[in-house]
């Protein structure tokens, strides 16, 4: 199964244990932080989080902890190659997306809209393609959301027909699809067709 990553913190330092498998050893790293891990990759070996201090940040044995800058890293890929967050933008953030190639880059806004959609990018699927979370959609408010390098940032609806209302997507498949959040205070989920 997908690691696990578990947090102590210690006095103000975080130390996180990634596993890659239940039957595998343990590998124990210092987190130099006062904050918190928050996703590790397939194989364990990117790990990546939030100092309060410096704030995002990803982990690998190779470098150890880098701040990568933005506002929140929350999610990474099973590769550990694309991590979904969120950047400042005026007083609020935005959804984006964190690779090493190139570094930040907004997800959005919606297609109607001109300036960029205040929100979150929660998780990535495992493959990498799928982004879901949650962002302003500049008329009704928050709202939950996928995108993809194909069709851009996409509203995920209640249902087929139904106008969309505040929510969130939380997570994703490994595969992109099937995705989980909440609408209007109802647990949804949506398949392929994002239905």
């Amino acid at each position: 199964g997908r690691p696990r990553v578990v947090c102590r913190c210690v006095v103000g330092l975080c130390i996180g244990v990634a596993m890659a498998s239940p039957s595998a050893a343990q590998a124990t790293f210092t987190v130099h932080c006062v904050g918190f891990p928050s996703d590790v990759s397939e194989d364990g070996s990117t790990v990546v989080g939030e100092d309060l201090m410096t704030g995002p940040f990803v982990w690998t044995a190779a470098n150890g902890q880098v701040s990568i800058g933005g506002y929140s890293a929350g999610s990474v890929s099973d590769d550990g190659q694309v991590i979904a967050g969120s950047v400042p933008y005026a007083l609020y953030a935005e959804p984006a997306i964190w690779t090493p190639s190139a570094g930040w880059t907004s997800i959005g806004p919606f297609p109607w809209m001109t300036q960029p959609s205040a929100g979150q990018a929660y998780a990535v699927s495992g493959d990498g393609t799928h982004v879901v979370g949650q962002a302003h959609d500049g008329m009704t408010g928050y709202v939950p959301f996928v995108w993809t390098a194909q069709d851009g940032l996409v509203v995920l609806e209640r249902a087929p027909g139904q106008p969309h209302g505040n929510g969130f997507a939380i997570d994703v498949t490994g595969d992109g699809q099937w995705i989980l959040g909440a609408v209007g205070g109802q647990i949804v989920r949506w398949d392929a067709q994002r239905v």
